[in-house]
């Protein structure tokens, strides 16, 4: 093994997005026992703004359904700290072979003071909703740049170990997530300038659509080839 360090710390950043996934699962899973929970007519009086009284509310809504909610809330939230820490550990080490792993660490250090920071802001309600928005921005843009050096590190491997076939998969993978990077662009462009036409909301919403389906291909693509790294690097 020429680089027992990438292999390593690819491994554990593999296991934190699969870890990433499973906690996504258990979200959308909250989200359905929040809804099982909750009576159909209660859904619709609250649609239709109808005022609605605790013991109404208390009536039309599954106890169990509100706890497995919790459970299910508890449990993905500790999914994705054990998967930020394997992520932050598995960079580092693998920085020990290549340096585009290491400034992904840097960066992913970076989102983790984005995060408390904006945090700590919110609960003092300094600044409203702009601190959580230009956050959620930020760690956006943070996490891409992480994805592109992560699979520029494992493409400089690639290279050292003659593999051109993984080579020229993480540049089709950098490509799709620039085509992620460039409908958000254009998103963003047509909200700040057209935002007021029916046309451009209509537009915002079908590149929108198109921005999440390229992002979710991206990320699948992102994880598939971390496990094609392990791989290689095994041998």
């Amino acid at each position: 093994m020429r680089f027992p360090n990438a292999f390593k710390g690819i491994s554990k950043v593999f296991a934190a997005e699969i870890l990433k996934l499973i906690a996504t699962g258990l979200i959308i899973a909250t989200g359905v026992a929040g809804v099982v929970s909750v009576s159909p007519e209660l859904i619709e009086k609250a649609a239709e703004g109808a005022q609605i009284s605790g013991d109404v509310a208390a009536s039309n809504v599954n106890l169990g359904g509100i706890i497995a909610m919790g459970i299910l809330g508890v449990g993905a939230m500790i999914l994705y700290i054990i998967a930020y820490i394997m992520n932050l550990v598995g960079l580092r080490q693998a920085s020990k072979d290549e340096d585009a792993f290491g400034s992904a660490f840097g960066i992913s250090i970076a989102v983790l003071i984005i995060s408390i920071a904006t945090a700590v802001l919110t609960a003092s309600s300094i600044g409203g909703n702009i601190p959580d928005e230009i956050a959620s921005t930020a760690r956006t843009v943070c996490e891409i740049i992480v994805m592109i050096l992560v699979v520029t590190g494992i493409m400089n491997l690639s290279d050292r170990l003659n593999n051109e076939r993984m080579s020229g998969l993480g540049r089709a993978i950098i490509v799709i997530i620039a085509i992620f990077v460039i409908g958000a662009a254009v998103v963003t462009f047509i909200s700040i300038f057209f935002g007021g036409y029916g046309w451009a909301q209509r537009v915002d919403g079908i590149i929108d659509i198109v921005r999440g389906v390229v992002l979710f291909i991206g990320y699948i693509a992102y994880i598939i080839y971390l496990g094609k790294a392990k791989k290689m690097l095994r041998a």
